[in-house]
This record gives C-alpha cells, sequence and structure tokens, in this order.
C-alpha cells in the first residue's frame, strides 16, 4: 500500500500511481472521506466505482482472499 499526502492536485496524484500499473487504485478525498466511501480504480479496465462503501469495500478484499480471486468488479457482485 502506498499513499501520497503531499498537497497537490488530485489528478497528477492519479496519474503519478497510473504508471506504477498496480492492480488497484482508490482514491479517498475530502468528499470520500466525508461520506466514508472510497473510489476504485482497477488497472486495465475502463470502469470504476465510485462511493463505494469502505466496509463493502473491506468484504469485497476479505471474499477475494477467501477465493483467492483478483477480479475485483467479480468480487463486487
Amino acid at each position: 500500500v502506498e499513499a501520497d499526502y503531499e498537497d497537490r492536485n488530485m489528478n497528477l496524484k492519479i496519474k503519478t500511481f497510473r504508471g506504477w500499473k498496480d492492480p488497484y487504485m482508490l482514491v479517498v478525498g475530502g468528499q470520500e472521506a466525508e461520506n466514508g466511501t472510497v473510489s476504485v480504480t482497477v488497472r486495465g479496465v475502463k470502469e470504476q466505482i465510485h462511493g463505494l462503501k469502505l466496509e463493502d469495500f473491506v468484504e469485497m478484499c476479505r471474499r477475494m482472499n477467501r477465493e483467492h480471486s483478483q477480479e475485483l468488479l467479480t468480487a463486487a457482485k
């Protein structure tokens, strides 16, 4: 897990992290922090998950661990 706490534009941060080619990127900006949600970007997939409750994301990760899966979008269903 990597976090960027620098005071700079969110789009620049996202662009930087995209270059790392990690399978998933979570964005927690001010709005997400206020609402207790995350936005998830899956590498190689244009579809993003916005407004996902943090508890739901954690459960999705637990399910992927149990099932030895790397498919976040499948776990979301």
